[in-house]
């Protein structure tokens, strides 16, 4: 055919040989200008179905203009019944011939991914799917151009369906698991082939693999992709995450359109550009100091020295908001924060769930020691598990600068930890590395990663608490891993799902791992937590009395740690009514480690049990922070507010408690009192409406409806309902409301300071002038000035 004239063509030499026709670089003898033609091969000239396939392609490809769309100019039949295309000719290269001849850069990569969902959203918004996108059909011009080819699969929504089933007819490798299947091709299948394209161009290799078509099509239905990152360094997980979120499954994982991919992508090349930026910055400005510093003289060196140091600290804790706590004891400010998200299990059989949240969990526990650096609690991190949730989006969610996120393999006794660090905001890596190991040295990797998070941030860990780090590490790996699957029984699944299967799994784990190591004080106190989670499910009494067993259990094997240490103050408090030694324990614990979530609640929570609202705020604020998804920290907060007469900030976090707590820990008779406060009186009643759907039996009920009712002066119906000493104020029944007030002080539980209550509850606002009512908060006044003098330091 080289050298014929085929209408206004001349034909000047093959091209190449694609799955539905011949390709011939030909000369345009009208337009004078070169173009590529596309023969049917002859020996499919008789087949009507390919021709209707081919004659489909130029229909398709014809009616969609797009820089990114090699252009159709006609489509027209030979002498002797032979269909041809004609379309631009292009100088360059296929995408495959370019991936052949060596790993493209990562930016390059992003880039063509990007202008090949251009082309593609065209062809979609159009309802043109391609089906057949591949390195192939790709095509990349010298001038860096990106056109996609042959749309010989190309499908339009009202085009009668063609019979033939495309694992035929396209390249197997790249199809979709829905088309593997012999299904209909959708939008989705498209991404799917397209982040086959991506993972190839950025490792070199095909994501799933097989030597015969079956085996192939096994994976493609079956297995999970290698990691991107265990394949290529420098490969960002947020590029792997996009990547991995094209090769979901189901369709419906996947973007559901193309466009939401390019936004991803454009992103990732925005920052990756200003991140560049910002880095020759840094480095010009580096290299520029010490050009200039060999023109200055040694005092004046050190003075700029110590500027720029004491400038580091400046600028470290002007990004920051969190303020010093005082209280028990004052801590450090903090200069960085960070949210270790849920390790991913890579191994072959998905069973290493549990192992996954030990690292994580380890991993976080470690990094709190370090007092500059606020670091997220396991039990805020647990609801990101297999999140393709963004990581600026999370950032801001938990209120941290940096993320720290990998992934565990571990087979037998080896094991293979990928960890990357990344900054929120810019969405950059900052650190990465990855570990073989045995099964044993698996707690130098959680003291190397945690070491190199701590240089990456430029925070100094001291000897002290290397010592300490050191002297953590459990004794013996088959215990340890028992305790790592009781907590991930308890804490991400007991302490959200409430499943009893689950508690009791978690307690026969940490039992396995005491019956292995009798001495392993972290079990105990694992048994404590749930049982103590459980107590307040089931209200058994043999729940809270295991819980103070475990407790003294746990605090005779080891008295130096913090949750230990923690969790043994509230229960001497909660249950024992011994406040001195309460407050010693929770003393010493903030002071071993001021930054475990719990360990702030559990002393907030004896603050205001206390009715030390002041000192409570500040413990509670705290464990907000560090576990902004508990729900029980602010709801305990809000009550502290509600009592010192903070009612906006005491409605705010009583609306976080709503958003969190799941439907069985919903108490709402301090909300809904709370909005009578505020005169929202709708808000409460809408409050009341809900919580009799949803517990009718609940006490706040006849509460908040006596209340309402005093409010309006209806004596009767509200005495009706409910006596106290705010319902019999609000009716103006001052003997009566004084006599319950003096009962209510009388039976109270735990030594409960009434100061605050009396002197902000706007129920008690007709009893001010009362000589009787000044004299109790007088009284409540000192009691409560010597509490706060005794068990604080304000």
């Amino acid at each position: 055919m080289i050298g014929e004239t085929i209408s206004h063509y001349k034909i000047l030499e093959k091209l190449g040989v694609g799955g539905m026709g011949v390709v011939y670089k030909a000369q345009d003898l009208k337009l004078d200008r070169l173009v590529a033609i596309k023969f049917l091969p002859p020996t499919f000239s008789l087949d009507e179905e390919a021709k209707q396939r081919f004659i489909h392609e130029a229909k398709a490809a014809s009616s969609l203009q797009h820089h990114n769309i090699c252009t159709i100019h006609e489509i027209d039949e030979t002498v002797d019944g032979q269909l041809f295309i004609c379309m631009d000719y292009y100088e360059g290269e296929t995408l495959r011939e370019k991936i052949k001849s060596g790993l493209l850069k990562i930016e390059e990569a992003v880039e063509i991914s990007i202008k090949i969902s251009e082309g593609l959203s065209a062809a979609h918004e159009k309802g043109i799917i391609h089906r057949d996108v591949k390195p192939a059909n790709i095509f990349v011009t010298d001038r860096n151009e990106v056109k996609i080819l042959d749309f010989g699969l190309a499908k339009r929504s009202d085009y009668t369906k063609i019979s033939r089933i495309d694992s035929t007819a396209g390249t197997i490798a790249y199809i979709s698991p829905e088309q593997a299947k012999g299904e209909e091709a959708a939008l989705q299948s498209d991404i799917w082939s397209l982040g086959v394209v991506m993972y190839e161009m950025l490792t070199g290799q095909l994501p799933f693999k097989g030597e015969y078509d079956q085996v192939l099509i096994y994976s493609i239905l079956n297995k999970e992709p290698k990691p991107i990152t265990e394949l290529r360094t420098g490969v960002s997980m947020g590029l792997e995450r996009i990547i991995n979120r094209c090769l979901e499954k189901e369709p419906s994982d996947r973007y559901q359109h193309i466009d939401e991919l390019i936004v991803d992508l454009m992103r990732l090349e925005k920052e990756s550009k200003q991140e560049l930026i910002s880095y020759i910055k840094s480095d010009n400005t580096k290299i520029l100091k010490k050009h200039n510093s060999k023109l200055v003289i040694g005092g004046i060196f050190f003075f700029i020295t110590i500027i720029a140091v004491a400038g580091y600290f400046i600028l470290a804790v002007k990004g920051s908001t969190e303020k010093p706590i005082t209280g028990i004891i004052s801590t450090p400010q903090w200069k960085n924060s960070i949210a270790v998200l849920p390790f991913r299990d890579f191994s072959a059989q998905k069973d290493q769930e549990y192992f996954c949240f030990g690292m994580t969990d380890a991993l976080i526990n470690k990094l709190s020691r370090i007092g500059d650096l606020k670091v997220i609690s396991t039990t805020s991190i647990m609801r990101y598990q297999n999140t393709a949730q963004d990581i600026k989006d999370i950032g801001e969610e938990l209120g941290v600068k940096n993320i720290l996120e990998g992934t565990i393999q571990k087979e037998k006794n080896r094991i293979r930890v990928s960890a990357q660090l990344i900054n929120a905001e810019t969405g950059f890596q900052i650190w990465s590395n990855t570990y073989n190991k045995q099964l044993e040295s698996i707690f130098e990797v959680q003291d190397e990663i945690s070491q190199s998070i701590a240089g990456a941030l430029k925070i100094k860990l001291t000897a002290d608490i290397i010592e300490i780090l050191e002297k953590e590490k459990p004794r013996n790996i088959e215990a340890y891993e028992y305790y790592l699957k009781g907590m991930h029984f308890i804490k991400s699944k007991f302490i959200i799902t409430f499943k009893n299967e689950d508690f009791e799994t978690g307690i026969h784990m940490f039992e396995k791992a005491i019956e292995i190591d009798p001495d392993y004080a972290l079990a105990y106190f694992g048994l404590a937590w749930a049982y103590e989670h459980h107590y307040h499910v089931t209200g058994n009494k043999e729940d809270s009395d295991n819980m103070q067993k475990m407790c003294e259990l746990a605090f005779e094997k080891d008295p130096n740690l913090a949750q230990v240490r923690a969790a043994r103050g509230y229960y001497l408090y909660e249950y024992r009514g011994e406040y001195n030694k309460a407050f010693q324990n929770l003393r010493r614990a903030f002071e071993i480690n001021p930054n475990i979530a719990e360990v702030n609640f559990l002393v907030g929570m004896c603050y205001l049990y206390h009715g030390l609202y002041h000192p409570g705020i500040k413990y509670l604020l705290r464990a907000v922070e560090l576990d902004p998804f508990y729900f029980w920290a602010p709801y305990k907060l809000a009550v502290c507010y509600m009592g010192i007469g903070e009612f906006q900030k005491a409605d705010k976090y009583f609306e976080k408690y709503f958003e969190l707590a799941p439907a069985i820990f919903m108490f709402p008779g301090r909300p809904i009192a709370l909005q009578i406060k505020m005169k929202r009186y709708k808000k409460a009643e809408e409050l009341l409406t809900e919580t009799e759907k949803i517990n009718p039996n609940y006490w706040g009920i006849p509460y908040g409806k006596a209340l309402m009712l005093a409010e309006r002066g209806e004596k009767e119906k509200a005495l009706a309902l409910y006596k106290n000493s705010e319902v019999y104020s609000l009716l103006g029944m001052k003997d009566e409301a004084i006599m319950y007030i003096k009962k209510e002080i009388g039976k109270r539980r735990r030594p409960y300071l009434f100061y605050h209550n009396l002197q902000n509850n706007h129920f008690y606002n007709s009893l001010r002038d009362d000589a009787r009512f000044e004299k109790i908060v007088a009284e409540e006044k000192r009691l409560y000035e010597e509490h706060l003098a005794k068990y604080s330091d304000n």
